[in-house]
């Protein structure tokens, strides 16, 4: 997933220099979201519970969702008028991408005593880069879609003191 990242940065960066919209770096997008995705996707199948599959879950949909943002927003720039503030705008939350990517990639998920707690702060910094950014907005699908892995993990958990009633009231 490295090289994508990497190629990633140097297409905006490009369509900076250039002052053009290159939509060839949507292959590049999708590529990414697929490797996030099979992340997510091995935490679920190795059945990893709680604390540390809701960490990679979150931090993988986050990734998604803007990566998703950008490639509509590539695709709508010109008809939008968003050429080139979409590539100044995806630049501006690389870093954040960066980090919660790479640490993402990493995660080590054959060792259960693997910690991805670290994660769920690299994605709130990115979903915070992306909101500013206008790569990020939560929807009331989204919001629905958090809360009910939510409470999925508080209920596998069993917290004390939570009762159905309450997580029903959620909503």
């Amino acid at each position: 997933m490295q090289s994508e990242i990497l190629s990633f940065k140097d297409s905006f960066e490009k369509m900076i220099e250039t002052n053009e919209v290159d939509l060839n770096v949507i292959p590049i997008i999708n590529k990414l979201k697929e490797e996030v995705s099979k992340k997510r996707e091995l935490a679920i199948k190795q059945n990893l519970l709680g604390h540390s599959l809701f960490p990679i879950y979150h931090s993988a949909s986050i990734c998604n969702k803007v990566l998703e943002s950008i490639s509509i927003r590539l695709v709508k720039a010109k008809e939008n008028k968003d050429n080139p503030i979409i590539a100044e705008d995806t630049l501006a939350i690389y870093p954040s991408f960066f980090m919660l990517a790479t640490n993402l990639d990493r995660t080590d998920l054959r060792n259960r005593e693997t910690n991805t707690f670290h994660l769920l702060g690299l994605a709130s910094n990115l979903q915070i880069s992306a909101i500013r950014s206008n790569l990020f907005k939560i929807d009331e699908d989204t919001r629905k879609e958090v809360l009910e892995k939510a409470k999925e993990v508080i209920c596998d958990l069993k917290i004390e003191g939570i009762t159905n009633d309450q997580l029903q009231g959620a909503d």
